[in-house]
């Protein structure tokens, strides 16, 4: 008996290997695929579709080591619960889902995540310093933190509810996409590899991309800009500031832009300036191009102009586009429609009056009564009228009428705008024009205006003083007075 009890533990032992054998087929690091593990059916369906070679309904320890990449987008996934056993994970597509969470801690291998598209109001990536690629366009996130994502190349967070985005430790960063967020600020003076900046619908008042000398696409529309200097970008080719606050815009130091911008140029007058962008294939529509309106190109120095120009009769060619513009901005004249000026309609008697009542910031008349049978309270220039006649400035046709919508002559105006000033003594005795004479009343007025630069009459040797005074003669006349007694 005693030569067989030697082998009794080792019996024993046989036997308990037996009972428990199907507890342990598997190491401690093989992963049941079932609810516990992965608890949301889909996502544990594609576990055991793709990953479970044995078809055992567990992940051994070679299964888990060879699962590199998920490509799980628009599944209607609700929990990604189980990725965490995927150790060796380098690659994941999960967008189009409906996570409202998601854990990558333990992924620690991670070089590409693109979870774009579910309810995500969080993402902690802090654990994944392998990531090179990030897209989580289209969550809810308030906050994203890449702090410690050194490696990025490409960072997509557009549409989401980002108030701020630091990147500044993404130095290796080349495309940085944070569209339709709440940013108010965005520093890129850090990114000097960025190639592609695409920062629109947001609230950015400042904007700086002097370091980012690689810049080729800049996509910043939509914004509070008022300034935006490109003159370090020479490398661009795509340009879209449409929406913002700027009034002017220097190309000059972009030559791809320059040989491709009049392709395409949208400007919005309330908005502001223009987008500039190459013309585009838009699928169903065809080639796509921004009309050309409303800005100015000085065809030398590359400086586009916001031009505020609502008229189509008012070229920025025309010699009195500025007055024009001026007398608009400053209230003082107005355009027969929203869309037209009438630059080469007569003023009339009227108008004159209302507009140096204008000029004049519209002082209180009193309670004044006129003379007049043809200028009545209710008319719109009653109060233009009365300051000009009380004042001494403007008489009537005859005692009784003022002839509000007579037109007035060219004479007449810079007699009164003579007058105006008090009719102060001139210095000069030399008269070029040989259609004023000294017998006429007028003679001192023109010599006046002449003297101080605001006419050179109608050719170099005639004023034509009875000639009609045009709408755009008149806001010359007075832009130029302007200059010379700064009234306004």
């Amino acid at each position: 008996m005693k030569k067989y009890w030697k082998f009794v533990p080792v019996i024993a032992g046989l036997v308990y290997l037996l009972l428990f054998v199907p507890r342990f087929a598997h190491a401690a690091g093989d992963v049941e695929i079932n609810s516990t593990n992965f608890p949301d059916s889909v996502f544990r369906q594609y576990v055991k579709d793709n990953f479970d070679i044995n078809k055992d309904n567990k992940l051994n320890s070679n299964e888990i080591q060879s699962i590199g990449w998920i490509s799980a987008n628009d599944e209607k996934i609700r929990s990604l619960k189980g990725i965490e056993h995927l150790t060796n994970l380098r690659h994941l597509e999960c967008s189009g889902n409906q996570l409202t969470a998601l854990d990558v801690s333990k992924n620690t291998g991670l070089t590409w995540l693109n979870c774009d598209n579910n309810q995500l109001t969080a993402l902690d990536i802090s654990k994944n310093t392998a990531l090179t690629y990030v897209f989580c366009n289209g969550n809810q996130l308030t906050e994203l933190d890449v702090s410690k994502n050194t490696a990025l190349i490409q960072l997509e967070c557009d549409n989401n509810l980002l108030t701020a985005l630091d990147v500044s430790r993404n130095t290796e960063l080349i495309s940085l996409y944070c569209y339709h967020n709440q940013l108010t600020t965005l520093d890129v003076s850090k990114n000097t590899a960025l190639r592609d900046l695409t920062c629109g619908a947001n609230q950015l008042t400042r904007l700086d991309v002097s370091r980012n000398t690689a810049l080729r696409d800049l996509f910043c529309e939509n914004n509070q800009l008022t300034v935006l200097d490109v003159s370090g970008n020479a490398a661009l080719d795509c340009l879209d500031c449409y929406g913002n606050r700027l009034k002017k815009l220097d190309i000059s130091h972009c030559p791809i832009l320059l040989n491709t911008y009049l392709t395409g140029v949208k400007y919005d007058r309330a908005n502001g300036i223009i987008g500039i962008m190459e013309s585009y294939e838009h699928e169903n529509e065809g080639e796509i191009e921004y009309a050309l309106t409303r800005f100015y190109y000085d065809g030398t120095t590359a400086v586009i102009t916001v031009d505020e120009n609502p008229f189509s009769d008012v070229k920025h060619s025309d010699s009195y586009y500025e007055a024009v513009m001026w007398a608009v901005k400053n209230g003082i004249a107005s355009g027969t429609s929203a869309t037209t000026f009438s630059p080469n309609v007569s003023c009339t008697r009227y108008q004159f009056a209302a507009m140096l009542y204008k000029l004049n910031g519209k002082p209180a008349v009193g309670n004044v009564t006129l003379p007049f049978t043809d200028v009545k309270t209710s008319d719109s220039y009653y109060n233009a009228v009365a300051w000009a006649y009380t004042n001494g400035i403007i008489s009537g046709t005859s005692k009784t009428t003022f002839s509000p919508k007579s037109e007035v002559t060219r004479y007449q105006v810079v007699q009164v705008l003579y007058k105006s000033v008090g009719k102060p003594a001139i210095s000069t005795t030399t008269n070029p024009f040989k259609d004023v004479k000294k017998t006429d009343s007028y003679y001192k007025a023109v010599l006046w205006a002449v003297e101080k630069g605001i006419t050179k009459g109608t050719s170099s040797t005639t004023f034509s003083p009875k000639e009609t005074c045009k709408r755009y003669q008149m806001v010359v006349f007075l832009k130029k007075f302007n200059d010379q007694y700064h009234i306004k």
